[in-house]
């Protein structure tokens, strides 16, 4: 399972649609939405995805404020 972290913020701060991700992985814009909300867990090869995509996402985040910070 993922570490509870706000999937939905950390796209949305990274300006990626959820339509936009749902055609990457190749599933429905719906099923996004159900596993960023926590209504469903993200179980086949396209949770797989959605699970490296949540942790670039992450450390997307992560590099983003330490620039902030050293700017």
């Amino acid at each position: 399972m993922l570490a509870r972290v706000n999937a939905r913020l950390l796209r949305e701060d990274a300006g990626i649609r959820q339509v936009t991700v749902a055609g990457a992985l190749g599933v429905p814009q719906s099923q996004v939405s159900a596993w960023e909300s926590g209504r469903s867990e993200p179980r086949t090869e396209a949770g797989y995805r959605w699970a490296r995509f949540v942790c670039g996402l992450e450390r997307h985040a992560e590099v983003s404020a330490e620039l902030r910070e050293a700017a």
